[in-house]
């Protein structure tokens, strides 16, 4: 016992010596960090497409010559952390600065993770074991989410998702030192909540690794830092050595199988295919073309493909695993997708959902991604020896949306993030309502599967369920208009209506939803909304490249859109077979429209739908071209459709008299001693308007 003790405590003298390392002050000339500084400021501004997206470049520039001179007083620690704020400032993800110095390979023995509920250690060395799974409260009697705020600060990031994942900082003891947190030997005072309740303070020890870097972070949040092995990690799932994940166990949650680079699991008892692809490259592409054959064999209701561990790779591979689900698209094997995404969700991964969203009818469950569809990527390395420093420098600029589109992250049609609780639990807010069976569908996928009522239904109840989330939002109008007319083209005309309608009220200041709405509710019969809802584009944009299709449909108010003056009667007995309830060909012997050559021609139809009712429409003919039609009314509702006809030509009538109240800007006149409405051709208006007078 005598000898173990001494040996414990050489080691312990061999670390704190060691330790002293991080705790140096100056240890490289001010000159030579000047000069890395600058050598730094020149490859990120001559590399990357467009640094200063986010920090504007006066800005940037001001902040270098601040901290050059703040050189002499700082530390060797201050400075590294001064520089990596410097780079992070630039809001890129894939643009990063770290130190690669020995002296900052000094780690703690636990990792953390934000959860819905606080930041817990996700997997502790085996010398503090009994830390995996609580909950950590306060590190040198500060606040924990003050001091990750200000970890996270050195960690470029494209949004706020993609900040939650990059609380790698806190880890660092030399970071940590540099910070002001920890003390000049690397320890820090932690305030940990055990699974007990117990509230305890350690101190935490950092150890020595051969990395300085933040390579580690790439693997997931059940594996530890760089030290030790996986079996000398303890997750906080079940107290299992992280080299339990590196072995697929289906006994455990489908998100905890396996966290290798692909896993995939058929659910029989639940109806579905689970597939979890962490990384982006050849292997995923061989791994998928196997599941997706099982799929085909398996034929399940739900494939769900969770995203969320996928921090990218190789992106040129990204074809052949979307070609799986595109040579499927017109035989689908199974009825309901679903793509899983999350803060890790990155890079190639995100280029990949763009893939999905474009080829496939999906519904998106989770968080949100950790960069947006453009963003920047394809980052290489540049080593600066003077001061052991590396950067990662974006050199392309990714742009697989518009180019004004300026969203930070690609949304979620139902957010899932986790608890620290259910994550424990080994429960999924993911995946076990989709496996329930709960309704997770997209709205565009419930407009098409379930129609109108059952959309809007679905919209109503998310915007009560999901507020809580300011990240949430409802789908793309992009990807509801896509819905509308489809459901259009299906002439599933009340659904389609019902989806549009929607669309324009989520999305008010869009002339684009309008549009489609007046699309649909011309198709409908509904004129008068019809050019309501025209007007509204118009009103939106006034300069619309739609303006020529647009200003004849309003000009024509309330006329029907079956109608099409000059033509023939066979074209509209065509026309009409499906508006009519009874339709009667007649020849009326005593023409009363002026120059009839030959014959004047009339179809009488019987149930025709005009401003909701099925009402009686006469479509008269000079030989052999309609030229008016009349509409049969009642007495009682004259009033109501003088204001309909009023609204349809956005003002007052231009003629009145003992007979007809005449529009005649758009060739229309209420009838009011015989209850009809009149439309009339342009050619026949010279002769009907002197009726008017």
């Amino acid at each position: 016992m005598l000898t173990n003790q001494k040996t414990v405590l050489s080691a312990l003298v061999v670390c704190v010596l060691a330790l002293t390392a991080v705790g140096q002050s100056n240890a490289v000339k001010v000159s030579d960090w000047r000069q890395d500084i600058d050598e730094i400021v020149k490859d990120i501004r001559l590399l990357h497409p467009d640094p200063f997206t986010k920090t504007g470049k006066l800005t940037f520039l001001r902040e270098v010559e601040a901290l050059k001179a703040a050189l002499p007083a700082l530390t060797e620690e201050q400075r590294v952390v001064r520089a990596m704020r410097l780079v992070a400032s630039l809001g890129d993800g894939h643009t990063q600065l770290e130190s690669d110095n020995s002296a900052f390979a000094y780690w703690y023995p636990v990792r953390l993770y934000e959860f819905t509920d606080g930041f817990f250690v996700t997997s502790a060395h085996k010398s503090v074991a009994e830390l995996a799974g609580a909950q950590v409260l306060e590190a040198a009697g500060r606040s924990i989410n003050e001091v990750v705020a200000e970890a996270r600060k050195l960690m470029g990031a494209e949004n706020t998702f993609d900040s939650k994942e990059r609380l790698y900082a806190v880890h660092s003891a030399g970071l940590m030192t540099g910070l002001g947190y920890a003390a000049s030997n690397g320890e820090l005072k932690v305030k940990f909540k055990l699974r007990n309740g117990q509230v305890i303070e350690r101190v935490l020890t950092p150890s020595k690794s051969e990395s300085a870097t933040f390579g580690w972070t790439s693997r997931t949040e059940m594996f530890g830092l760089p030290f030790g092995t996986d079996e000398d990690w303890v997750s906080a799932y079940k107290g299992l050595p992280a080299s339990a994940f590196q072995k697929e166990d289906r006994s455990r949650p489908p998100h905890l199988t396996y966290r290798g680079e692909f896993v995939a699991r058929p659910m029989p008892e639940q109806n579905a295919y689970y597939i979890q692809a962490n990384q982006v490259s050849d292997n995923i592409v061989r791994s998928f073309q196997k599941a997706m054959q099982e799929v085909d064999q398996i034929k399940p209701r739900r494939l769900i493909v969770d995203w969320r561990y996928n921090e990218g790779g190789d992106g040129s591979t990204i074809s052949f695993v979307i070609q799986e689900f595109i040579k499927r698209a017109n035989n689908k094997p199974w009825q309901e997708l679903y793509l899983l995404t999350g803060r890790k969700t990155f890079s190639a991964a995100v280029m990949a959902l763009e893939a999905f969203l474009k080829f496939t009818q999906l519904t998106i469950v989770g968080e949100p991604t950790g960069a947006a569809l453009n963003h920047f990527g394809d980052a290489t390395e540049r080593n600066y020896s003077r001061t052991g420093l590396r950067l990662r420098v974006s050199t392309l600029r990714w742009q697989l949306s518009a180019s004004n589109d300026l969203s930070e992250f690609i949304a979620v049609d139902v957010p899932a993030p986790f608890s620290f609780a259910d994550y424990a639990a080994g429960r999924d807010p993911a995946v076990d309502p989709i496996l329930r069976g709960d309704e997770m569908r997209s709205l565009p996928v419930i407009a098409l599967s379930d129609g109108g009522v059952a959309v809007r239904k679905a919209y109503e109840d998310r915007q009560v369920r999901f507020t809580k989330y300011d990240w949430w939002a409802p789908p793309r109008e992009i990807d509801l208009k896509r819905a509308c007319q489809a459901l259009r083209d299906q002439r599933r005309v009340a659904d389609a209506l019902e989806t549009c309608k929607l669309n324009a009220e989520i999305y008010p200041y869009n002339w684009s939803p309008w549009l489609n709405l007046g699309i649909a509710q011309r198709r409908a019969g509904l004129m008068l909304e019809q050019v309501q809802s025209f007007r509204r584009v118009l009103e939106i944009d006034p300069n619309n490249f739609n303006k020529d299709v647009l200003l004849p449909a309003i000009a024509e108010g309330l006329l029907p859109n079956v109608v099409r003056y000059g033509a023939t009667v066979a074209d509209m007995q065509t026309r009409l077979a499906s508006s009519c309830q009874t339709m009667n060909t007649r020849r009326i012997e005593q023409p009363f429209l002026p120059d009839v050559k030959d014959k004047q021609m009339q179809i009488d139809c019987e149930g025709f739908q005009f401003l909701g009712k099925l009402r009686r429409a006469e479509f008269v003919f000079r030989d052999d071209s309609l030229e008016m039609i009349w509409i049969l009314t009642t007495a009682e509702e004259q009033s109501l459709i003088l204001k309909a006809m009023m609204d349809a030509a956005n003002g007052a009538p231009t003629h009145r008299n003992d007979k007809y109240i005449a529009f005649t800007n758009n060739r229309t006149a209420l009838r009011l001693d015989r209850p009809e409405v009149l439309f009339y051709s342009e050619k026949l208006a010279p002769h009907i308007q002197t009726w008017f007078k």
